[in-house]
């Protein structure tokens, strides 16, 4: 017997699939839901996901059009350049902070960023939501919405379930986004003049690899704070002895 789940997801794929054929054509949400036999609820959370991830664009009325893998690359990219330039002047758990009702294309939006971000492949979403809930006490509710947001991404193909229950592996080419961002971030004088960024001639993996590096281990450390368990073997490997020394001040001081 087919969960009511798996019918859903089958029907989003096919949505995907159609639209994606048919490029340039207006889509209707109406009339999809009485060909789908699907919530328009539902089906408005998915346009909402595919216009923030720069898939569609939004037309007159309540019609969309398709705009394709392209410039959902270029989306994303621009939000995670976007959120590295404001990090730099904020404090370094401030620049997670949501609005109290996030739309749920800023919440799928935002795992992809904090994959990013940390230069981690893989992540369980307790993980995120205590990077976006700050305590855990303010968890429950955003973790079920983000569970919602990694459903979209899951069947856009961008993100997969580990191994691991509630992980999910990032299916982008991360290193080359995370490259590009910080190479059109040095040129555009986006970092501090005095940062190591501006002293280098080129921004390599290895720096770059080394600074999410420290990233994550602040995560860690917060994981452990918030008497979050840190299980994985990925987790065991970023330990360091003197993590709980790790205090960050702000972005720029862990450059």
């Amino acid at each position: 017997m087919q969960t009511k789940e798996y019918t859903f997801s089958h029907v989003i794929k096919k949505i995907i699939t159609s639209i994606k054929s048919k490029p340039g054509e207006p889509i209707k949400v109406n009339i999809i839901a009485g060909e789908e036999n699907c919530e328009k609820r539902r089906l408005y959370d998915l346009f909402n996901v595919l216009c923030s991830l720069g898939l569609c664009n939004k037309s007159i009325g309540k019609m969309y059009m398709w705009v394709g893998e392209e410039n959902m690359l270029r989306t994303i990219q621009f939000e995670y350049e976007k959120f590295e330039t404001e990090a730099i002047q904020n404090e370094f758990w401030e620049f997670f902070k949501l609005p109290e009702s996030p739309p749920i294309g800023q919440l799928t939006m935002m795992i992809l960023v904090i994959f990013l971000f940390f230069g981690v492949h893989e992540m369980s979403l307790k993980q995120i939501c205590l990077v976006l809930a700050q305590k855990r006490s303010k968890m429950t509710v955003l973790l079920r919405r983000l569970y919602l947001a990694a459903f979209f991404l899951e069947q856009l193909g961008l993100i997969s379930h580990s191994l691991k229950i509630g992980s999910y592996q990032l299916n982008l080419d991360a290193d080359t986004i995370v490259k590009a961002t910080f190479d059109d971030m040095k040129k555009r004088m986006l970092f501090p003049i005095n940062s190591i960024e501006m002293q280098l001639q080129r921004i390599d993996n290895s720096f770059i690899a080394e600074l999410k590096s420290m990233r994550y281990m602040i995560l860690l450390q917060k994981m452990r704070l918030e008497k979050i368990p840190v299980t994985s073997a990925m987790d065991e490997e970023q330990e360091s002895p003197n993590i709980e020394n790790i205090v960050p001040q702000n972005h720029v001081s862990i450059y």
